[in-house]
């Protein structure tokens, strides 16, 4: 999903994907994993509202998040991590 207004995304080498959606237009109903791709390119989630107020959306509703690369900085900086260390750490010392 294209969250530039654009289908079509050019990655950090270069290499234009078309994606299959635009955030704007897509209806995200049923949906089991938020997938945040990383590299160069996901400091363009920090200016992306649609995108935030998904994550918060998703973060509230205790739904999956993923992220890989640089794009964990995101879910860090939105305090996410850190409330998700904390149940991890929970979770370890009642094993």
């Amino acid at each position: 999903i294209s969250i530039t207004g654009d289908i079509n995304v050019k990655s950090a080498q270069g290499v234009i994907v078309q994606a299959d959606e635009l955030l704007d237009e897509y209806v995200f109903e049923g949906d089991e994993l938020l997938f945040l791709p990383g590299g160069p390119g996901h400091k363009s989630y920090y200016d992306c509202k649609d995108l935030l107020e998904l994550l918060k959306e998703y973060n509230k509703k205790n739904n999956r998040i993923a992220a890989i690369c640089a794009a964990p900085s995101i879910l860090g900086n939105l305090g996410y991590l850190k409330e998700r260390r904390q149940w991890h750490s929970q979770a370890l010392k009642c094993s």
